[in-house]
Parts: structure tokens; C-alpha cells; sequence
């Protein structure tokens, strides 16, 4: 078994699990990992590039929504948290 095809197990391990976005940022990572290995020189093909996030899963899209409750102490954590006005850098 090539690193490529222990990788393609993994990812598919954690889909079948139920995390998607889970197994897309570890292709992610995989991929990240054997560009790094490429760049001093090194002779070999990056197998996450073959691969598209796509073909690994689809992720479906959630409405996440704040209660009331929620929205009330988010309202009032704000008043706590020190800002500052923001200015553009001068050349």
C-alpha cells in the first residue's frame, strides 16, 4: 500500500463516521504534507492531488440560528469586550 492509498482509507474512515468537513480538512492536511515533502526536491507525485474535494463528500449546508436568549447575551457580552476604532495606515 502506496502513502496515498493509507491516506484515501483514512479520509474515507472519517465520511463514513459522519464528519465530512472532517475529511476534507484532512485531505487538506495530507495534501499540505506532501507538497512540503516536494519542495527540496524530492521525486515523487503529491496522490491528494488527484483527488478533488469533491469526490470525497459533499457537504450540505445548516442553518445555525441564536435563540433569543442567545442574541440577548451575545448583546451583552459585546458591551465588555474594549475595541478600537480602526485607521488606515499611512505610507
Amino acid at each position: 500500500m502506496n502513502p496515498g492509498q493509507a491516506s484515501g482509507n483514512r479520509v474515507a474512515k472519517i465520511v463514513d463516521r459522519g464528519a465530512p468537513a472532517t475529511a476534507i480538512h484532512a485531505h487538506d492536511i495530507t495534501k499540505q504534507i506532501f507538497s512540503f515533502a516536494i519542495l527540496p526536491g524530492e521525486k515523487f507525485t503529491n496522490p491528494a492531488d488527484e483527488v478533488g474535494p469533491a469526490s470525497i463528500t459533499t457537504l450540505k449546508p445548516r442553518n445555525r440560528l441564536l435563540s433569543a436568549a442567545g442574541i440577548r447575551i451575545l448583546l451583552k457580552q459585546i458591551q465588555h469586550v474594549a475595541t478600537l476604532p480602526t485607521t488606515p495606515a499611512r505610507p
